[in-house]
């Protein structure tokens, strides 16, 4: 009596067709999911720098040059205050040529006083009007209140600092 040892060859085609109409129909919904870890990566970013920005703010009140503090953050490289800036982190860039990094890498632009983020999806951070974008900005700027006076037109003062994401 003789014995088969091993898949036929119809059997192995037949497995390798389930696998690639299983990888065909999963590769696109892995791909989505890639782009949105992106985008909550990008998203925890901005959220610790608000976060840690808030500290500073909170801080700088307790002194008496406090305000001066303050106006020092304005156009400043947001990621100094982190701790630990991602890992994605490049440093700071002089001039007006951007430099050519891949997706998903930060750096901090001193000539536009802008944090950039170089997006690997950028269809994922599109607009509305669905154009994809490739690079995002963000920026330490003053947020100024309206203080009110007696009989006159409001005063504009100084009230802190906000993470700005900036129209490109």
């Amino acid at each position: 009596m003789k014995t088969n040892k091993g898949f036929t060859k119809p059997e192995i085609a037949v497995a390798l067709l389930i696998v690639v109409v299983l990888l065909a129909v999963m590769a696109p919904r892995l791909l989505r999911f890639q782009a949105e870890a992106e985008r909550a990566e990008v998203d925890l970013v901005t959220s610790s720098i608000r976060s840690a920005l808030s500290l500073k703010l909170s801080n700088a009140l307790v002194y008496s040059d406090g305000i001066q503090r303050i106006e020092a953050l304005v156009g400043s490289n947001p990621m100094l205050l982190l701790d630990q800036p991602p890992s994605g982190y490049r440093g700071e860039v002089k001039g007006w040529l951007e430099p050519e990094f891949p997706g998903g890498i930060w750096y901090y632009n001193q000539k536009s006083q802008a944090l950039c983020y170089r997006t690997k999806w950028p269809e994922v951070f599109g607009s509305q009007m669905k154009q994809p974008i490739h690079q995002l900005e963000f920026k330490l700027v003053a947020v100024w209140a309206d203080k009110k006076q007696k009989g006159r037109s409001p005063l504009k003062v100084f009230s802190g600092v906000r993470l700005e994401k900036t129209q490109l």
